[in-house]
């Protein structure tokens, strides 16, 4: 994944926890202290600069009463690869094997 993809990502997913945080209307070390991660940290990932790794993304949504999921959803595959490149997807591979091609299109 390219850095331009990773701060998409990480923008999407900092900005939807910033968002459900005010909107209970906590501070950010209030929530740092309920997930148990350091204020920098979450500052971080708010700001979209980094995303967080999956243990700390269940105790961010545990901590704002949502779900993992709520704070990944709406994240698609043009979020994650660039328009000009396709994605092989398992379907792809399964046509070309039933076909007999030797690849999946590209």
């Amino acid at each position: 994944m390219q850095q331009s993809e990773h701060l998409r990502i990480a923008r999407i997913v900092g900005n939807k926890i910033r968002s459900r945080r005010r909107a209970i209307g906590i501070s950010q070390q209030d929530l740092a202290d309920m997930a148990e991660i350091h204020l920098t940290s979450l500052s971080r990932i708010e700001r979209g600069i980094t995303t967080p790794k999956v243990d700390m993304l269940a105790r961010l949504a545990t901590a704002l009463d949502t779900t993992t999921a709520d704070l990944v959803s709406g994240i698609t595959d043009s979020d994650v690869h660039p328009k000009e490149r396709r994605r092989i997807t398992a379907n792809d591979l399964m046509h070309a094997r039933k076909t007999g091609e030797t690849a999946p299109p590209q």
